[in-house]
């Protein structure tokens, strides 16, 4: 797993320096080159620090840019005022414009953690997330593909939907980045957050950082499965036995339940026998985000614990909820591992099922033991949660497998470390908290998890 927290030995340089920069008005670091001044801050990002830094840069002419957007002009040399807190230091690069290369890493625009991934394992691509900007997307361009046979009019004149309008421009833009690449090699669409799934080597991280079209790239980091009688022990056939203002009996029906795991093995007898996923069947949708395919069946066994534990309908075992429906987003593999874009695309997909731009059709509940340790400099998995729980989802993950026997320490893993997410650690038969589970403040749940029997 990797951790994003360490910053470059180059920055803790010119931090250090900070402290003497005032009686040393007149001195500056220097670099050789804009590219050279960015990989020296590569590591910072002040969407991540911004409650411990205030980064500001100034040019001669005391123009102050966020540094999160900050493009270098190939105009020479340049003295920048460098400020972190509230101390200043006098920055000096001399840019030979002879010597810069379109050829040369942007790395404003990508995330440190990618370098390390890639000099850590010495691979020569690795899996990314691109995030878009569609700001710089031709406004008439986008309104000239917009289908005007399906607009309304006002005075005859065509009122362009803003929402059909934010799909084209994210079309734009990503034709104008895989046109880039150059290559059909596969990448996904991640809309609710203008990103990419990709793959990259080094030469395509190179040109793309380059696109005006691209914004930042983050590395897609590894995901993994947190392996583990319930329903007895939290008492859910009192449940059953209850009726909601409408009189039904609370059993899950009617809801629906997104399992982000390894699959759903579907034709086991207690999720209806079934030869495929389908509206009349248990597990009515779903999808393999990790073939790219119609079939989430389970290779590891894990989803169908799980789903097992919610739904299963009492002909071998019975679930918490034995009358809700099930939905497959297989999202690991048969090793329990996976990326964060699996994540993504499955959520994406669960509060928009069809994929037609109308969150109204969401599913009711998200559930997930998959985890990840994080501290991107920028949270995608966050901002699709927190759209997700916008529409009206519930989400629900594991809290993880990181604890200590003495239950000490903030050791939650991500998301279920979100403020959008409810977390649930795990307990024994005895209702105690199992001495692996994660704790620390953002657990709100404790639910059994040793030996559970279920449909795996």
């Amino acid at each position: 797993m990797i951790f994003f927290k360490k910053l470059k030995f180059s920055l803790l340089l010119i931090i250090a320096l900070l402290a003497i920069a005032n009686s040393l008005a007149d001195e500056y670091v220097s670099f050789d080159s804009y590219d050279d001044l960015a990989r020296a801050l590569g590591s910072f990002d002040a969407e991540q620090t911004t409650q411990s830094f205030s980064l500001e840069l100034k040019n001669s002419y005391n123009d102050t840019q966020n540094f999160e957007y900050l493009s270098f002009p190939k105009i020479g040399s340049k003295m920048f005022n460098l400020k972190i807190k509230n101390e200043s230091l006098n920055v000096f690069v001399n840019q030979d414009n002879s010597k810069h290369s379109e050829d040369n890493y942007n790395y404003l625009k990508i995330d440190n953690s990618i370098f390390e991934e890639m000099n850590t394992l010495d691979e020569d691509s690795v899996q990314v997330i691109i995030k878009l900007n569609l700001k710089v997307v031709d406004e008439k361009e986008a309104i000239k593909r917009v289908d005007i046979k399906s607009t309304k009019t006002f005075f005859d004149k065509p009122l362009v939907d803003e929402n059909e309008l934010k799909k084209i421009r994210f079309e734009i833009a990503k034709e104008r980045v895989v046109s880039v690449l150059n290559r059909k090699g596969e990448t996904n669409s991640i809309r609710t957050i203008n990103s990419l799934a990709t793959s990259l080597n080094r030469d395509e991280l190179k040109s793309i950082s380059h696109s005006e079209y691209v914004d930042k790239i983050y590395l897609d980091y590894k995901t993994k499965t947190f392996l583990d009688d319930s329903v007895d022990i939290i008492k859910a056939n009192d449940v059953w036995n209850l009726t909601d203002r409408n009189g039904n009996f609370i059993t899950g029906k009617n809801i629906t339940v997104a399992v982000l795991d390894s699959g759903i093995d579907y034709t086991h007898m207690d999720f209806g026998s079934c030869t495929a996923i389908g509206p009349n069947c248990r597990v009515i949708d779903g999808y393999d985000f990790i073939n790219n395919d119609y079939d989430p069946m389970d290779d590891e066994g894990h989803g169908t614990h799980v789903a097992g534990i919610i739904a299963a309908n009492s002909l071998a075992i019975k679930g918490v909820a034995p009358d809700a429906k099930l939905i497959a987003y297989k999202t690991t593999d048969e090793n329990g591992g996976g990326l964060s874009s699996h994540l993504l695309m499955a959520i994406e997909r669960a509060i928009d099922p069809n994929q037609d731009g109308d969150t109204s059709d969401h599913y009711d509940i998200i559930t997930t033991s998959t985890g990840y340790d994080s501290s991107s400099t920028y949270d995608y998995i966050s901002t699709m949660i927190d759209a997700a729980v916008e529409t009206g989802v519930i989400f629900i993950a594991a809290a993880g497998n990181d604890g200590n026997p003495p239950g000490k320490g903030d050791n939650v893993d991500y998301p279920a470390a979100y403020d959008s997410v409810i977390a649930v650690a795990a307990t024994d038969k005895n209702d105690k908290r199992a001495s692996w589970s994660s704790t620390g403040p953002a657990v709100e749940l404790a639910a059994p998890g040793v030996d559970i029997e279920s449909t795996w």
